[in-house]
């Protein structure tokens, strides 16, 4: 009695039951049953493509391949050859593995030695028409996401913070609109980091609040996750495709225009890319700056007492860290509880900022237009494809100048409320975001040596506002 594996896969299983997965095993176990051949092994990849544009193993691929060169069955059954593979390059891995363990392939009520050449022809012209097969999905799936992306209506996996809407009589996809509770954490996050948190704090609080990630896990948010929270231009109303904003979307943007420009400004700060990982526990770590080289001062001790120093060729200056923190916070308490401080707080973009931003609504109408011309035939593949190279270098060039990240609304809040509760309400990281966008710190050698205590006239303060 011939020994048999039956093997069955699909590659989009929605439902992730794995019924048609299972409707093949059936059949090729009555099959198997008609011809009495002895089933050994049941082996299923659900969810998995055999194509060459495949992008996950298939596990029970694998577990078939080593029971073939183990020599442990001498009949391998698929419902058709395109369960087995749908790639030329595998077709040939089989083929050979095949031939040399003498193991039959069985598929659509025939069964085959792939030793003998007539049937080494057929399942070749077999393997052929089903990689000719995948192909011509692949190409239509990827025509269809272009054209729903060109169009600015979603595709692939749902976008958290948002809920698909579907046809109650078709059950065909309309769009997606934000989903309550997922869009106000995207918005929390945006409001938190313009504030001064870090995308680290973030995703530590939401794990100790239990907030289940876009995947609905609880407890395990990551920075990327955040991140990407404040970075994807799907939030502000953008339609990427193949990591490239190419038009509008069709639904409503989470992040409106201004704190969309104001995120992407704080994102790629160089100062802040460049202390990313560096701890900044101390108010003044990193934003006070050494008035010899102009070097950010870092934290240190002597003798157990904390200070501040710049490390450059063994200590230019040296400030107590208390002294300095005490001194700059009273400043910072005295001038933002003035009456007349929150007139001095000018929060808005200047012209050439704004003309920037009319230029993008502009540059992306014209990428529309192009779109529609090109789906009425107007325009050819190719001319698209350079009209849409040029007019995406604008947008950029347009982006960068559109970008100004303006106040933190922590500081908006010192000026207008009782400054030393708010202050003292606000996390280090608030105090350093508000104190790098009001002023800046320069701290100089004592100008008399000798001198005991704090110098006050050692330290430059100049305000940016």
């Amino acid at each position: 009695m011939s020994k048999a594996l039956l093997y069955a896969r699909v590659s989009h299983d929605p439902t992730g039951k794995g019924r048609s997965v299972e409707s093949q095993l059936d059949e090729c176990r009555t099959w198997a049953e008609q011809e009495g051949w002895q089933v050994i092994s049941e082996v299923r990849d659900v969810d998995r493509s055999a194509s060459r544009h495949a992008k996950r193993k298939r596990e029970g691929w694998a577990e078939v391949v080593t029971a073939v060169e183990k020599g442990d069955i001498d009949i391998l059954v698929t419902w058709e050859a395109s369960r087995a593979q749908r790639d030329l390059a595998a077709y040939s891995d089989l083929r050979q593995l095949c031939e040399r363990t003498q193991t039959r392939w069985a598929y659509s009520g025939n069964v085959y030695d792939l030793g003998d050449r007539s049937d080494r022809f057929r399942t070749g012209l077999d393997a052929l028409v089903a990689e000719d097969e995948a192909g011509r999905t692949s190409e239509r799936i990827c025509r269809g996401v272009r054209s729903a992306a060109m169009d600015g209506r979603p595709t692939g996996r749902k976008l958290y913070g948002y809920r698909r809407t579907y046809d109650k009589a078709t059950g065909q996809l309309l769009g997606q609109e934000p989903d309550p509770q997922q869009a106000a954490i995207v918005r929390e996050v945006a409001k938190r980091f313009l504030a001064g948190e870090s995308l680290r704090s973030l995703y530590r609080d939401f794990n100790e609040r239990g907030v289940p990630t876009p995947t609905g896990k609880v407890g395990a948010w990551s920075d990327r996750q955040v991140r990407r929270l404040v970075s994807n231009p799907a939030y502000a109303g953008q339609r990427v495709h193949q990591g490239q904003v190419v038009g509008e979307a069709s639904w409503d943007p989470i992040h409106d225009a201004d704190a969309w420009a104001r995120l992407q400004t704080k994102l790629s700060d160089p100062a802040r890319q460049v202390n990313r990982n560096r701890g900044g526990t101390h108010l003044l770590t990193g934003v006070a700056r050494c008035g010899v080289c102009g070097r950010g001062m870092q934290y240190a001790q002597d003798r157990g007492r904390p200070q501040y120093g710049c490390r450059n060729e063994g200590y230019h200056v040296v400030r107590d860290l208390k002294h300095l923190d005490a001194y700059v916070t009273a400043i910072v308490l005295e001038r933002m509880s003035r009456p007349d401080a929150i007139e001095k707080l000018d929060d808005t973009p200047g012209p050439e900022v704004v003309e920037a931003r009319h230029e993008i609504v502009e540059l992306r109408r014209r990428l529309d237009e192009a779109a529609d011309q090109y789906a009425a035939g107007a325009l050819t593949a190719d001319m698209l494809s350079r009209v849409e190279g040029r007019l995406r270098s604008e947008i950029a060039e347009a982006e960068r100048r559109s970008r100004y990240v303006g106040l933190p609304s922590t500081a908006t809040d010192l000026a207008e409320g009782d400054t030393e509760a708010v202050w003292d309400h606000m996390t280090t990281e608030q105090h350093r975001e508000v104190l790098r966008a009001l002023l800046s710190v320069r701290v100089y050698k004592v100008g008399r040596v000798g001198r005991k205590g704090f110098d006050p006239a050692s330290v430059a303060i100049e305000w940016r506002v």
